[in-house]
């Protein structure tokens, strides 16, 4: 799965500091770690927030981070004007109709791995026959 960074300068919602550098509003979830969490003090810090302000810093502008609960919540003010910018989301065909996305900035290749027990003559290897585990939809 390819994960990159949206970069998604709307300049009709642009908004301006007072020393004159741009602001930039970036919407991001409360909770989606490594990505994206909040310190002690509940401001967003993870990788994706890292990039964005390495970014914000080469490029000369502000984020300012509006925090929402669920990846929901995140897309609706993207699509409605509340932020300019989501750091790093994963691209779908859905997002292509209201997104613009850079070039990628990590892959991310997601695998399952099941612990095995060394084949002995007294005990054969164990077949997994069945597993279940969960994944919350609408997040990749």
């Amino acid at each position: 799965m390819t994960i990159r960074l949206l970069l998604m300068l709307l300049l009709m919602h642009t908004f301006r500091a007072e020393a004159g550098q741009e602001i930039i509003r970036a919407a991001v979830p409360m909770n989606s770690p490594p990505q994206y969490s909040l310190d002690p003090d509940g401001r967003p810090v993870g990788f994706a927030i890292d990039v964005m302000d390495r970014l914000a810093d080469r490029a000369g502008f502000k984020v300012d981070y509006q925090v929402y609960p669920t990846w929901k919540d995140v897309f609706m003010a993207l699509e409605r004007g509340g932020a300019e910018i989501i750091p790093n989301t994963g691209i779908t065909h859905d997002r292509e109709t209201f997104c613009r996305f850079t070039l990628p900035v990590e892959n991310l290749h997601l695998s399952l791995v099941i612990r095995t027990v060394p084949e002995t003559p007294s005990q054969p290897k164990k077949q997994v026959k069945s597993v279940s585990f969960k994944i919350s939809t609408g997040q990749f």
